[in-house]
């Protein structure tokens, strides 16, 4: 029954779309629908809660609908920029988005974002800026966003040959997450290598409607760790795994599809090692 309402929503949207002639009824249908209180923003906050074999199917419709939204309606200038310096510029290049976490940093550590807050200066920031410093989590210090080494042997005799998924923001928030990562594998039989070069997944542009950088993001991801001939890739978090496991939906009609099957194949979450480590078995 959910994924009936799931097609109603989409549909509904595919056909207000259809119908639209002018800027504003263009407009009209993505407030409608990718608003605050928009009919696919409710289905997206709704995932979580869903049992786990609903979710890849309600977020592979809700993401293909609000993409065909934003392609049609992008929004005013002013929107289009503030969506390609996060989709495009930040999350597209890992080092300038570890320079925006510094100035994060500085913002959160200097007591200006308290000082912003506390006299209700951060109301003045145009558009949604305040709705995102609501969201901006606490920054690490640069010392806990160092990532793990570029190669953790082993300790003992090897059982597998493993890489890691450090990710964009998982690298500057949870930094220590990753590291620890590296040496719980080590410690059990891995050597971990963490590829040069990897970004973002694209599970963020995604679900920002971003489908051109999203397949970009992907098609990179999977050049990178396959680069490395590795027995499988290792994800830590919830959000890039379970993306780049609909990465065969994603490529589908795309050259790396084959690619991205036998790639998905190969990547486990870090939460199901646990049975990997316990049954004694290498795993290449």
């Amino acid at each position: 029954m959910r994924d009936k309402r799931v097609r109603v929503i989409v549909n509904g949207a595919r056909r207000e779309l259809e119908r639209a002639t002018t800027t504003h009824d263009l407009e009209q249908v993505r407030v409608r629908y990718l608003g605050k209180k928009g009919l696919l923003t409710q289905l997206l906050r709704s995932i979580p809660s869903l049992p786990p074999a609903e979710r890849p199917v309600v977020g592979r419709e809700a993401n293909a609908a609000k993409a065909e939204i934003e392609s049609r309606r992008p929004g005013a200038p002013t929107r289009r920029l503030f969506r390609w310096l996060n989709f495009g510029l930040l999350l597209g290049h890992p080092r300038l988005l570890a320079l925006a976490a510094s100035a994060a940093r500085l913002y959160q550590a200097s007591g200006l974002q308290r000082l912003a807050r506390r006299t209700g200066l951060i109301r003045l920031l145009p558009g949604t800026l305040p709705a995102w410093d609501a969201l901006l989590p606490p920054v690490p210090s640069r010392s806990e966003r160092v990532p793990p080494p570029s190669l953790t042997p082993a300790e003992g005799s090897r059982r597998a040959r493993v890489a890691l998924l450090t990710g964009c923001v998982q690298s500057i928030v949870f930094g220590a997450h990753n590291r620890a990562t590296a040496r719980v594998l080590a410690k059990n039989g891995c050597e971990v290598i963490v590829p040069e070069g990897q970004g973002c997944c694209g599970a963020l542009n995604a679900h920002g409607g971003d489908h051109a950088r999203a397949v970009e993001m992907a098609r990179r991801t999977i050049d990178t760790f396959e680069a490395t001939g590795a027995d499988a890739v290792i994800v830590n978090t919830s959000g890039c795994g379970a993306h780049m496991k609909a990465y065969g939906y994603l490529l589908a009609d795309d050259a790396f599809s084959g690619c991205s099957v036998a790639f998905t194949s190969r990547q486990l979450f870090m939460s199901a090692m646990s049975s990997v480590f316990s049954d004694g078995q290498a795993m290449a």
